[in-house]
């Protein structure tokens, strides 16, 4: 009995750290959905961000040059660091949360979090 039950444990730890905090970090480009953030060839890992992922728009003005764009929906992700050049779009019928995690609590205001690229639309912070 006690077998199992260090069995269920450390399969349930083993299952928590695969959703541990993940990078996603952004390139843009794929033809016809260039500028959706909903879609899994624009990451460089190759799935969306979701709300365990520390999220990176970087500088991509020699590369990709579409940044992303959040067309609908809410959208939760943990951090968001965009670089200085670097600029998100959140529409209309759309929202993103951001978890922050540091305890500065500071809101999201047409910058993003960590770094000083333009974000665009309905944004909110929540400290955990």
């Amino acid at each position: 009995m006690k077998n199992t039950i260090a069995i269920i444990a450390l399969f349930s730890l083993i299952s928590l750290s695969a959703e541990a905090q993940k990078i996603a970090t952004w390139k843009g480009g794929t033809p016809g959905k260039s500028t959706d953030w909903n879609c899994p060839t624009n990451w460089k890992e190759g799935r969306v961000p979701n709300e365990f992922s520390n999220v990176i728009i970087p500088d991509i003005s020699t590369s990709s040059f579409s940044y992303p764009i959040i067309d609908q929906g809410e959208i939760e992700v943990q951090s968001l660091f965009c670089a200085s050049s670097a600029r998100l779009t959140v529409k209309n019928k759309a929202r993103l949360v951001v978890f922050e995690p540091s305890t500065n609590g500071k809101q999201i205001q047409n910058q993003c979090l960590a770094g000083m690229g333009q974000v665009f639309g309905r944004t909110d912070t929540i400290r955990n």
